[in-house]
């Protein structure tokens, strides 16, 4: 599971190699991964050394979960709005939404889907 997913980071030029996916593995194993925003929250502790890294880290994170490949210069609500992820995302949201939401909201609550996390701030 994951395999390659140390290969993506080091493509941004960020350091994980097999440690990561056992660091993953033992915070799936002890409950603390249940949704992709928690995923993102458990790498991003592992992964990010310094404040520079977030937004390499940011881009593997999409390009490898999401499929959200983001160009150099576009920005990532573009990046989203083109990719095949979202549109799917976008048929079953608007399917059960009660309105109309224009391109700005739409990503915005994808990205606030995505990074859902079951993390209770009290407890932690």
């Amino acid at each position: 599971m994951f395999s390659s997913l140390p290969e993506k980071f080091r493509s941004h030029g960020l350091k994980a190699d097999v440690r990561t996916l056992l660091l993953l593995r033992k915070a799936m194993q002890k409950g603390l991964v249940r949704t992709l925003g928690d995923i993102y929250n458990v790498l991003k502790g592992i992964i990010v050394k310094e404040p520079t890294d977030l937004g390499r880290f940011t881009k593997a994170y999409y390009e490898y979960f999401l499929q959200v490949p983001i160009q150099p210069g576009q920005t990532l609500q573009d990046a989203i709005l083109r990719s095949e992820t979202f549109a799917q995302w976008k048929t079953q949201f608007l399917d059960e939404a009660d309105r109309d939401l224009n391109d700005e909201e739409l990503v915005n609550t994808f990205l606030d889907q995505v990074h859902l996390t079951s993390y209770d701030i009290k407890e932690v």
